[in-house]
């Protein structure tokens, strides 16, 4: 009867939502969150759900006793078992580091803009910082002008930028071909993708100038493709040779057709000192990689095995072998596919866009706040005197040890600031003077460091899984010495 009624008390605190405590040992407790974690984790597929939740508490109260006595014994103290877990807390703590919901939006992001290729026009003027106002002026109005006539639907492309560069300011016009994810920079991509077919992108302003971006057409993606080839080089401008290199491409593919193996016709004949001995084989490739005209011809394989006619490119004439096609999947299914597209994420300057969300996070829950009474201009001064001369100087209120902002648990001096000055131009020819900018990286990695430090505090997920690391390592340690 004590029995059954243990088990229904047993019960009754794992369905109840407001019973926390589940069982006590010595000083020590078990939350109900903390067993059923643990049981889900592990549990079998017993049918009977009642004596597994049983059979597992059984095991996880002796579990706990053992690691107790673990403890009685300080065998967390010893160095092995410290060293060990510094050494996965290591491991693990870069993935609590970024919020995986924004990563995962990049993912999803990436793999619908994968599904298709767009042609892209590209109209751009540059600018720097010698070029006096009115330079810039016309600059200005001469992309403005650009546009104007883009958005009438105007495709005569080499007369708009004539007629522009006569009336304003030269126009640069640039058919990048068609273009995939990853192709541009994020910024430059989140404008194309933003386009209908036909669509011309406002003037959009960056350090080095302006830019319009016009998608001529889409199409479904290509994918990627892998081939063989066989290059008959043509310096620029040699018109004997490439007479030559036409008369013999035009041979070695009549021995192709003879049946002669390709491999061995691009050791003997191929230009491309990279492939020639691997039988002409390249890395396999997608969208934008090589010359449009070399792409067309490659993708205009129909199967495995085709060989191209010789054709011309500015490198010199070309015969291709198709070895595979890998298509881009319509779906999210292929886990390698999604693997991949998650890595070229992570390598991308894109997640610096999920990190800014995470900074701006975590920076409310270290309690990060900034000195008040920091005048930028004075701070400037005083980097200045720091990073040009190596000297430490006074401005106003402002000194090495004057607090520049502080987290709920520690402060960061003006003398902390001037030391990652100094390390982030060490190989630097000059000392870069963008100090806003290199202020907010640094109140980034000072928040992202002190959040490290700090992960038990804010993440239970990381907190349990430190914690099960450690007693399993002590209860494997403790049964070495006991059994």
């Amino acid at each position: 009867m004590k029995k059954l009624f243990v088990l229904v008390v047993f019960f009754f605190i794992i369905s109840s939502g407001y019973c926390q405590e589940l069982f006590t040992y010595g000083n020590n407790a078990v939350s109900k969150n903390e067993f059923l974690r643990a049981y889900n984790k592990n549990k079998t597929t017993e049918q009977n759900k009642d004596k597994g939740l049983r059979d597992y508490l059984d095991l996880y109260i002796k579990f706990k006793l053992k690691v107790k006595a673990a403890k009685n014994l300080h065998l967390d103290t010893l160095p092995s078992l410290q060293a060990d877990l510094q050494n996965f807390r290591s491991q693990i703590e870069d993935s609590y580091l970024k919020d995986e919901k924004e990563v995962d939006a990049l993912v999803d992001e990436a793999f619908k803009r994968s599904q298709k290729d767009i042609h892209v026009q590209h109209f751009y003027v540059s600018l720097n910082e010698k070029m006096l106002p009115a330079d810039t002026l016309k600059l200005y109005k001469a992309i403005n002008e650009t546009y104007d006539k883009l958005k009438k639907g105007k495709t005569n492309y080499e007369d708009i930028l004539a007629e522009i560069k006569e009336k304003i300011a030269p126009v640069n016009g640039n058919d990048m071909g068609y273009i995939t994810v990853f192709t541009l920079p994020y910024e430059y991509e989140n404008i194309v993708y933003s386009l209908q077919p036909g669509q011309v992108s406002k003037p959009y302003r960056t350090k080095k100038g302006w830019h319009i971006f016009k998608n001529e057409n889409e199409r479904p993606a290509l994918g990627k493709i892998k081939i063989a080839q066989i290059l008959f080089a043509v310096p620029a401008g040699n018109m004997n040779l490439r007479d030559h290199a036409k008369q013999l491409a035009d041979s070695v593919y009549r021995s192709l057709q003879a049946g002669v193996d390709f491999g061995e016709l691009a050791k003997r004949y191929s230009n491309d000192r990279m492939t020639y001995m691997n039988g002409g084989i390249l890395p396999e490739f997608g969208v934008a990689n090589y010359d449009g005209a070399f792409e067309n011809a490659a993708f205009s394989l129909k199967k495995d095995g085709d060989i191209s006619e010789p054709f011309q490119t500015v490198f010199g004439y070309h015969i291709i072998k198709r070895i595979s096609r890998s298509p881009v999947p319509a779906n999210k299914n292929d886990e390698s596919y999604m693997y991949n597209l998650k890595q070229d994420v992570l390598k991308d300057s894109r997640i610096e866009t999920a990190k800014e969300k995470f900074v701006k996070e975590i920076l409310s829950k270290i309690g990060y706040k900034k000195n008040s009474i920091i005048n930028e201009k004075s701070l400037w001064k005083v980097t200045d005197s720091f990073a040009m001369a190596n000297k430490k100087t006074s401005v106003g209120n402002i000194n090495e040890k004057t607090v520049l902002f502080s987290f709920n648990n520690s402060k960061v001096t003006v003398g902390d600031w001037l030391q990652y000055v100094k390390r982030s131009n060490e190989d630097k020819p000059t000392p870069s003077p963008a100090y806003p900018d290199l202020l907010k990286k640094y109140v980034s990695l000072a928040a992202l460091e002190n959040y490290r430090k700090r992960l038990e505090d804010f993440n239970p997920d990381f907190k349990y899984q430190r914690e099960e690391f450690k007693e399993g390592n002590m209860l494997f340690e403790v049964m070495e010495r006991k059994v």
